[in-house]
């Protein structure tokens, strides 16, 4: 009691230039604290997204040991593989170089399920084979392009496509979870683009 007396008689004896320098010195501890508060945020986000990128590069390297192509042969007696770029159900892609043209390409191991009945992988091919036939065609800055098409084995069959260095959109999103809307409205019209180009009988 007699405690909280003296520190009342203190306050009412306290000059206000004191009050005013420890209520400064209250305020910027808070916007320090506050700051922090906003690198620690800033700090966990960013080890969130490389913690997803070393996984998915774990998981690359695991696909890579795991694939039956591991040995890097030379396909169509051209095409040297180099590393893999990423892989799906039925398919992996891999950076590869063209000993010919001189240049690096993206090939796509098309895998068909051995389990297929011979009918079954015939009807596929013929249908991929089709599609590949007009991509060969396609010419357009924001369509990758088609280089060649070729069968490795009953079960599998390659096709050579342009090698489009940087980041892909899906990574992008996960490495940055937002981009601007400027840099949004740029990637979507190259899109529009492409899918207008695509769209139009004359293709020009």
């Amino acid at each position: 009691k007699e405690g909280d007396d003296q520190d009342q008689q203190h306050k009412e004896h306290e000059h206000p230039l004191d009050a005013l320098e420890k209520q400064k010195a209250m305020e910027r501890k808070i916007r320090s604290l506050q700051q922090q508060e906003k690198d620690f945020t800033l700090k966990d986000q960013q080890l969130t997204i490389e913690k997803g990128a070393h996984i998915r590069s774990l998981k690359r390297v695991a696909s890579e040991d795991a694939s039956r192509f591991v040995s890097r042969p030379k396909l169509h007696d051209r095409y040297v593989l180099l590393s893999l770029l990423g892989r799906g159900g039925f398919s992996e892609v891999w950076r590869a170089y063209d000993l010919l043209e001189l240049r690096e390409v993206a090939v796509k191991i098309h895998q068909l399920d051995e389990r297929w009945s011979e009918g079954k992988k015939e009807n596929y091919t013929k249908h991929v084979s089709r599609e590949y036939e007009i991509h060969r065609h396609v010419r357009h800055p924001r369509i990758v392009s088609l280089f060649d098409v070729f069968e490795i084995d009953n079960n599998s069959f390659a096709t050579i496509l342009e090698c489009c260095n940087g980041t892909d959109l899906d990574t992008l999103l996960k490495d940055k979870r937002t981009i601007p809307e400027e840099d949004a409205h740029a990637i979507l019209l190259q899109i529009l683009s492409g899918m207008r180009y695509l769209s139009s009988p004359s293709k020009d």
